[in-house]
């Protein structure tokens, strides 16, 4: 999962908790040009997906990687209108990197350099809803 920080500091907690306990495997912060949030300390993220991996009880602690800026990631960004993501990955076998843009969404270059799309709804939802819906259509 790639994704945009978001800017309270709870809000980023609740996101690297959650993803933890969906039990996926990375977690890379993307910089992007709606970008708010400042990114958090390591020592501070990995304390939070330990903790979302001991709610689970887990087998692994996510890893952590970022900022980076969009370009630096490739994968299939979330995009209202596009196909549902759980449409996109009937059939696919091969992993995804899913990009979660801010909450002011992506530039339309952004977009571009992503090599797809796809949506999680018809409503807009905030980066840490759109992240942890992503997650759950996908490991699903």
């Amino acid at each position: 999962m790639a994704c945009a920080i978001p800017k309270p500091k709870e809000r980023q907690r609740f996101l690297v908790e959650k993803l933890a306990e969906l039990g996926v495997a990375e977690l890379i912060w993307i910089q992007t040009k709606y970008s708010e949030g400042r990114t958090p300390s390591p020592a501070k993220s990995q304390a939070w997906a330990a903790a979302g991996l001991e709610q689970s009880r887990g087998g692994y602690v996510m890893e952590i990687a970022g900022p980076v800026p969009i370009g630096d990631v490739a994968g299939w960004a979330g995009l209202m209108g596009a196909d549902s993501l759980s449409t996109k990955l009937e059939g696919f076998r091969d992993p995804v990197t899913l990009v979660i843009g801010p909450e002011g969404g992506l530039s339309p270059d952004e977009v571009a350099a992503c090599s797809g799309t796809f949506s999680v709804g018809l409503t807009v939802l905030r980066t840490e809803t759109a992240a942890i819906v992503a997650a759950g259509v996908s490991l699903g």
